[in-house]
């Protein structure tokens, strides 16, 4: 097996000159972008994670939903990161510039999800796959996590807790997303000079390709909710109800996060296919 020191010092790095995302091999990933307003500075979307034994920043969490609550092996994530689950199989893989491979094994569960840059865009799109290899029906809930900062790395590095209180979130049923915004960006009408807010937005969605099987099932953006008194290695809010879909609206937790909760229906030896979006936009 690599050592912590060597996984930390071999990332994945995938973009298009505009857009980066950054996967360690053990599962810890972040994404950044030049801003549109300022140009030059780069954002960092989600929080970098440099230390695998305090990870941050984007995972996938799965859950089997007809295990109990707290029961061992219930939960794992889509990489060995951050949940570390005992017997997975697990692999992440550079395809080209623009695109990666994740592959893991666990429980009966076989998923993959190819993560492609955009060309062009300001976006990332995560296909995940998941496959039941046993003969007996599975149902399997799925959560994304996206820790949010939004802002100039050496900025919300200076005092993370006063980037957090200045993130308002926004979910929307209609599109599945939830919607990020920094009050301490500037660059409004008459830019950066006018003290004006900066209309450029962060956001992760859902899009499921297979609605027979899939539904969504609630999300989450306050972090200190979802981690509750433990860490990401098994966040409490797996075990816990997420707000419902219908709750929709601007919200400050001051400590956001974005979270979407999938439940998979999975018939014995079948597939399900939903693709996130992360991304970057000019409102």
């Amino acid at each position: 097996s690599r050592s912590g020191s060597a996984l930390m010092n071999d990332p994945l790095v995938i973009g298009n000159g505009l857009y980066t995302l950054t996967v360690t091999t053990d599962g810890r990933g972040w994404s950044r972008v030049f801003s549109a307003v300022n140009r030059g500075r780069e954002l960092d979307i989600t929080r970098r994670s440099p230390d695998p034994v305090d990870p941050c920043g984007k995972f996938i969490f799965l859950a089997d939903a007809d295990m109990p609550a707290g029961a061992p092996g219930r939960i794992w994530s889509l990489c060995a990161q951050p949940v570390l689950q005992s017997g997975q199989e697990h692999a992440v893989v550079k395809r080209d510039r623009e695109s990666l491979e994740m592959r893991s094994v666990c429980n009966g569960i076989r998923a993959e999800a190819i993560v492609r840059i955009d060309p062009r865009l300001p976006l990332e799109l995560w296909t995940v796959r998941l496959f039941n290899s046993e003969g007996r029906s599975r149902l399997i809930e799925l959560t994304s996590y996206r820790e949010l900062v939004l802002n100039a790395h050496d900025a919300y590095q200076r005092h993370c807790d006063y980037n957090s209180i200045h993130i308002g979130t926004w979910f929307i049923r209609s599109l599945s997303a939830i919607i990020v915004r920094n009050r301490l960006l500037k660059g409004g009408a008459g830019g950066p000079a006018a003290g004006g807010l900066s209309p450029e937005v962060a956001f992760h969605a859902v899009r499921v390709r297979t609605a027979d099987t899939v539904t969504l099932a609630g999300y989450e953006d306050s972090r200190a909710y979802f981690i509750g008194n433990s860490t990401l290695r098994r966040p409490q809010g797996l075990e816990k109800k997420l707000r419902d879909p219908g709750d929709e609206g601007l919200l400050y937790t001051f400590d956001p996060c974005a979270c979407l909760r999938l439940r998979v229906n999975l018939p014995p030896g079948g597939t399900a296919e939903l693709v996130f979006a992360d991304g970057y936009a000019e409102g």
